[in-house]
C-alpha cells in the first residue's frame, strides 16, 4: 500500500524549495509521509535536525522544484492558451521572449484583474504535478 502524503504539506514543501534567499530543502519520508524540512539560512544551519542518512532515496525523496515539475513558464503559456483572448494571448508569448517577462505578465494580470483566475490556474497545474510526482514515486496525495 502507498504511503500518503498530504497535499497541503506538499505545496507547503514546493514553496518552501522554490525560496530564492536561502538553500531551502524539503525530504519526504517515504515509510511515514512526513516532509523533513532544512535550510541554511543567514549561516545557520538547521541540516542537524535531519536523520543522518537523509540521502537515502530509497527512505527520503528529495521535495523537487518548480522547476523539476516544469511550472514556470509552460504552466504561463497554458493559462494564455485556456484563458486569454488571441491579442492577450499574442502579448503574453511576446514578452516571454524579453528579460523582465514575469514582472511584466504579473502587472498585466493585475490591470486585467486576471489575478485570482491565474493564481487559480497556478495552483491547479500544482496539483496536477503533485500527483504525476507521487504516483511515479509510488506515494498517493491525499
Amino acid at each position: 500500500m502507498p504511503t500518503s502524503v498530504k497535499l497541503d504539506d506538499l505545496l507547503e514543501a514546493l514553496v518552501w524549495v522554490d525560496n530564492d534567499y536561502s538553500d531551502c530543502k524539503a525530504f519526504i519520508d517515504v515509510a511515514t509521509g512526513a516532509i523533513l524540512t532544512s535550510t541554511t539560512f543567514d549561516d545557520s544551519e538547521s541540516e542537524e535536525d535531519l536523520p543522518e542518512d537523509i540521502d537515502n532515496e530509497e527512505k527520503y525523496l528529495p521535495m523537487p522544484t518548480s522547476r523539476d515539475l516544469e511550472l514556470g513558464s509552460r504552466v504561463v503559456f497554458r493559462f494564455a492558451e485556456q484563458e486569454l483572448n488571441a491579442d492577450e494571448k499574442e502579448w503574453v508569448f511576446d514578452i516571454f521572449r524579453s528579460k523582465g517577462a514575469y514582472r511584466k505578465f504579473r502587472s498585466f494580470l493585475e490591470n486585467r484583474n486576471y489575478t485570482k483566475k491565474w493564481y487559480a490556474f497556478e495552483e491547479s497545474e500544482q496539483r496536477r504535478a503533485l500527483q504525476e510526482w507521487c504516483e511515479q514515486h509510488g506515494l498517493e496525495m491525499i
